[in-house]
């Protein structure tokens, strides 16, 4: 009997050691994503991934965000178009938030939504598996550069409809 006791004496130990180094690794990260003074950004893309493709493979399904009669929180990601759905569009869920913002498209709902939304927002998405950090730095730089588009197209009307 002394033999089989002692062979169970460092599966115990293992198994206390492993549950209080996962209280003290929980307890260290006490923040949540959402706090952006705690955490950096979402890294750059570092690929040259097209986010309406991206979209149109991750967010289009039955119950989900393709384009038909009536696609998930009343937004379509996948038709044609998206850009010009989502900038300066306020959040059906989540009122004050826009989709894309026009001044800081990092602080977006749709960027929260993929990281994980304010509370009371719905939940992370896609909700059968969540992007990657890559994918997810991929939309942000999308956002980024049609944001920045809009205002490149915005100044060139402007110019060409002001008087010499």
């Amino acid at each position: 009997m002394t033999g089989a006791t002692s062979r169970y004496v460092p599966l115990t130990l293992l198994i206390r050691a492993t549950a209080l180094t996962l209280s003290v690794l929980s307890i260290g990260c006490a923040a949540e994503l959402r706090d952006p003074d705690r955490f950096p950004d979402v890294p750059p893309c570092r690929t040259d991934l097209n986010v309406p493709v991206l979209f149109q493979a991750r967010c289009n399904g039955g119950a989900c965000h393709g384009a038909g009669e009536s696609p998930a929180a009343g937004l379509d990601l996948t038709s044609d178009g998206v850009a010009e759905r989502l900038i300066g569009v306020e959040s059906e869920m989540c009122a004050g938030l826009s989709l894309v913002d026009r001044d800081d498209p990092s602080r977006s709902f749709l960027l929260g939504k993929l990281v994980g939304p304010p509370a009371g927002c719905g939940d992370r998405m896609p909700i059968i598996g969540f992007l990657s950090v890559d994918e997810i730095g991929c939309v942000e730089s999308w956002a980024n550069e049609v944001v920045e588009q809009l205002a490149r197209d915005a100044d060139a009307d402007a110019d060409a409809g002001a008087v010499p």
